[in-house]
């Protein structure tokens, strides 16, 4: 009865650090969906976003017409052999001129070169949106990361101020049997050396602290509220049920490796745009033309006309060849790249899933354990408060630093086990907002 007793008290501590019941608590839903709006590494990549639907845009306009307008106007002053033989001795002419003229060109076959920019646009917009879903996705498993680890260090602050507290009254009682006559010295010395030890040890969890608060400082722009934050639940009902499912999940839907696919598809798109190099260009062109006193020819010209107009390159002293052998090689480079990504995602995913079933099977254990060691701290501490012979101080001491060590290493394996979950989420490219309840 008092083990279990002592485990759902430890229990209940782990599912809850502090007792928050105020209703503005900083859970972890609520600090994520904070930073997704604020965090500027996001903002970022959302206006890269905004700017490649754009250039979408900025290809389909040359499928319009294109109407340019030229004039002038001012004093032209002109001398050459013709005017001076036919002026009377006068050699040259001085006229007011004016001059306007509009044209308008319309594209009717560039070799698919419009159509190639528009659809490499449109596979960029598609890869820097998988790159904005990416940097979403990173940002929130760092965050639930930077999150847990605030937790984990004070929760083992927490129980090292316990093991202190706990030991300094063992060393009083000590001391009072010491004063008594009915104790010796030495157990007052070591349980002394003991809490020196346990106050060392505390300090380095206060410095591991300190440093994930930092780390929160930076993903979330503010510090942590330990006082108002809660253990996080894990979507535990969308874990793929088996490894083979989470590698089929991670090679579909991670963002990494669905924009290194459309990386791909643009380079291979690259190709078809240098290969319009080799074709020609046709256009439909328009103009009219107003002149007045232009080049010495004095009175008004007026011209108009409409006509298709063809542009062949027929020898670019081979720059369309080796532009299209250089895309050839960029086109697989990309393809070895999109293999190599599916690899490390095969492999983060797979080492993700064989950290989550470890953490699984050794937290039960350990909470196990935790029931084991406080039985055995009890019986020893009834021992020597019963006098049993060969059972000091010491021996109470270390039972009970047993206790703490153990319970330390159930927290952190209770945090670690919830960030494996998140993180088998992340490599299956599953950690969205939606999935996490925050929202839009």
């Amino acid at each position: 009865m008092r083990a279990h007793y002592f485990l759902g008290t430890c229990l209940g501590a782990l599912l809850c650090v502090v007792n928050a019941t105020t209703s503005h608590a900083a859970s972890l839903e609520t600090e994520l969906s904070n930073m997704l709006v604020e965090h500027p590494q996001l903002k970022a990549a959302t206006k890269t976003t905004k700017g490649a639907e754009e250039e979408i845009e900025v290809q389909q306009s040359a499928n319009l017409p294109t109407v340019a307008f030229t004039g002038d106007y001012g004093y032209e002053w002109i001398t050459n052999p013709t005017e001076r033989a036919n002026s009377d001795g006068k050699n040259d002419s001085s006229l007011m001129r004016s001059v306007a003229g509009v044209k308008v060109t319309q594209n009717l076959f560039d070799g698919f070169a419009t159509d190639s920019a528009i659809r490499s646009a449109t596979l960029t917009k598609e890869e820097t949106e998988k790159g904005e879903e990416s940097t979403r996705q990173n940002l929130l498993i760092e965050g639930i990361t930077v999150y847990l680890e605030v937790l984990k260090q004070a929760r083992r602050i927490e129980y090292a101020r316990e093991n202190e507290a706990n030991i300094k009254t063992q060393m009083e009682l000590e001391d009072e049997r010491v004063r008594r006559g009915s104790g010796i010295g030495i157990d007052v010395l070591n349980a002394k050396s003991r809490l020196q030890t346990a106050k060392d040890t505390r300090v380095g969890y206060e410095g591991d602290l300190a440093r994930a608060a930092d780390q929160f400082m930076q993903v979330f722009g503010h510090a942590p509220d330990i006082a108002a934050m809660l253990d996080p639940n894990p979507p535990m009902n969308l874990l793929p049920t088996s490894l083979d499912e989470a590698v089929q999940l991670a090679l579909k839907q991670n963002p990494n490796l669905q924009k290194a696919d459309l990386t791909s598809e643009i380079a291979n798109e690259n190709k078809r745009g240098i290969y319009a190099e080799y074709m020609p260009s046709v256009d439909l062109v328009g103009s009219m033309n107003f002149e007045e006193n232009k080049n010495a020819t004095i009175g008004v010209r007026r011209d108009y006309s409409v006509l298709v107009e063809a542009n062949w390159d027929l020898f670019s002293g081979f720059s369309t060849e080796y532009a299209m052998k250089k895309a050839t090689f960029d086109y697989a480079a990309s393809k070895s790249t999109y293999d190599y990504t599916s690899r490390k995602t095969i492999e983060a995913t797979r080492q993700a899933w064989h950290t989550l079933e470890t953490n699984q099977e050794r937290l039960a254990l350990k909470e196990n354990d935790v029931i084991l060691k406080e039985e055995i701290f009890l019986d020893t501490r009834k021992q020597r408060e019963n006098g049993a012979e060969g059972v000091d101080v010491l021996n109470v001491l270390d039972r009970e630093k047993e206790v703490y060590e153990t319970k330390i290493k159930y927290a952190e394996l209770f945090y670690d086990h919830r960030l494996a979950i998140y993180t088998v989420l992340y490599t299956t490219g599953q950690l969205t907002p939606d999935v996490l309840g925050l929202g839009s």
